[in-house]
């Protein structure tokens, strides 16, 4: 996000939410942690955060605005079915090497959510069986619970009660 992006979003945040205008070392912070966010994603992040967010946004309600976009568009089945296009594709040695691709080649949405679930247990599982747990990481990301979607994730090897 170029600098010139990040004060009108800032600005526009201060007007709707009431607050003072940001200053030089807020514009700072929230630069040094928001600029790799494309500018043409602003203005779906800015309309997402005022019409669901109660209080100014600070950097991760921002940054999870921008992991939700296009996370709604995306089926749990295709959330599956490339998930395994990328497993058969790298294989299990080539864990980074498939992170660096679908960070590059796929929305953020789609990496946060493999980034939540981990690389080791999205190998070590059989995703037709697990498909339920998966699932359900990608409705909490869905939903933003960032925290929850982790403690899902790294539960998806483990014998779960009903499973």
């Amino acid at each position: 996000m170029t600098p010139i992006t990040l004060v009108k979003m800032l600005e526009t945040f201060s007007n709707n939410y009431g607050t003072k205008q940001p200053t030089e070392d807020t514009i700072n912070l929230y630069e040094g942690y928001l600029k790799d966010i494309p500018d043409e994603k602003v203005p779906a992040i800015v309309n997402s955060i005022i019409t669901t967010e109660q209080f100014y946004p600070n950097i991760a309600t921002i940054r999870i605005h921008y992991a939700n976009l296009g996370i709604e568009k995306m089926s749990e089945a295709e959330l599956l079915e490339k998930t395994q296009k990328y497993i058969s594709g790298y294989g299990r040695y080539r864990r980074v090497e498939m992170m660096e691709a679908i960070k590059e080649n796929e929305t953020d949405a789609f990496y946060q959510t493999i980034k939540a679930i981990g690389t080791g247990n999205l190998m070590d599982c059989d995703l037709n069986f697990k498909s339920g747990q998966i699932a359900r990481v990608f409705k909490e990301l869905q939903q933003g619970n960032v925290d929850q979607a982790k403690m899902l994730g790294n539960n998806i090897n483990k014998n779960m009660i009903g499973e």
